[in-house]
């Protein structure tokens, strides 16, 4: 028997030999610099480096991370993150969609080119200037709030709102890829199905939650899985704008583990850390994948 699916094995890969061989230049990159570092992390995970070689120390560097306090608190605000700017960017996403699509054609561009440019530059750029919006002392925003004889703020450094701070950054900045792709999901459906829907008496809601939504499923399932993935990675605005504080009131896992690697010298602990947010990143994309993946041809 085993033998038997070896041989229809062997019969499949040989078929599609060819496309294999054209997959080659990108499996190729994809191996060296994904799978090879991937697998050098689960390896570092089980073990102590110390200068010229790795000592196995088993799950050690595991519990340590289930241990650990700080892992917690960054992942609950990295949880946190996440899931505001996952889902209310989505929310964003669909809104200025909706309002842009039926513009005309040179507007819609306009408009496109606007909420994606922020996606253009560099993301230290952005984070630097948004770094000055928030300075308390001569920040555009405090300037707005004196206008109006409100009490300066210092956001970044205060624990209740620095996180919130960040969050507003990056929604403000990160729309564009989503409106982009949900409009040009929604240019390809077909005016039938509204026309009949109208006939039928739907209203302006029903032909967005009935038509639009089903039929852009796909467009909203890919920029949940990348956002999320986006999110849970986030390091650049923690290092420029707080350092993960105050009181690591911002710290997150990526910047944790970056805290660990390469001011702490513990690589062991931080390829645990890593590879603890790996499985996590990866049950939620399940999840993703199950409650939204029916019906959707991938």
């Amino acid at each position: 028997m085993m033998i038997k699916r070896l041989e229809n094995s062997w019969k499949v890969l040989k078929k599609g030999r060819w496309g294999y061989f054209f997959l080659l230049p990108s499996l190729i990159p994809f191996s060296v610099f994904f799978i090879l570092p991937l697998i050098r992390a689960v390896i570092l995970s089980f073990s102590e480096v110390v200068p010229g070689h790795w000592n196995f120390v088993g799950i050690t560097n595991y519990v340590g991370v289930f241990r650990d306090p700080v892992y917690w608190i960054a992942m609950k605000n990295t949880i946190i993150f996440a899931g505001v700017v996952v889902f209310g960017g989505l929310l964003i996403m669909l809104i200025l969609s909706v309002l842009v699509f039926p513009l005309r054609v040179i507007l819609q561009t306009l408009f496109k080119g606007a909420f994606y440019l922020p996606t253009v530059i560099s993301i230290v750029v952005v984070t630097m200037m948004w770094t000055w919006l928030y300075n308390p002392a001569f920040g555009l925003l405090n300037y707005l709030l004196s206008l109006l004889n409100i009490e300066r703020v210092v956001w970044l450094g205060n624990v209740h709102i620095a996180l919130a701070a960040l969050i507003i950054m990056t929604l403000a900045t990160g729309t564009g890829t989503g409106v982009i792709l949900i409009t040009a999901s929604m240019g390809s459906i077909s005016v039938e199905l509204y026309d009949a829907a109208r006939i039928d008496g739907a209203g302006n809601w029903t032909l967005f939650w009935k038509i639009t939504m089903p039929l852009i499923r796909p467009v909203i399932l890919y920029l949940l899985v990348i956002s999320t993935i986006d999110c849970f990675q986030i390091f650049t605005p923690m290092w420029i704008m707080t350092r993960g504080g105050p009181q690591y009131a911002t710290i997150s896992v990526a910047f944790l583990v970056y805290r660990t690697a390469f001011q702490s010298f513990k690589l062991g602990s931080a390829a645990a850390q890593s590879i603890v947010l790996f499985f996590f990143i990866l049950i939620i994309s399940v999840i993703y994948f199950k409650l939204m993946g029916k019906e959707i041809e991938l």
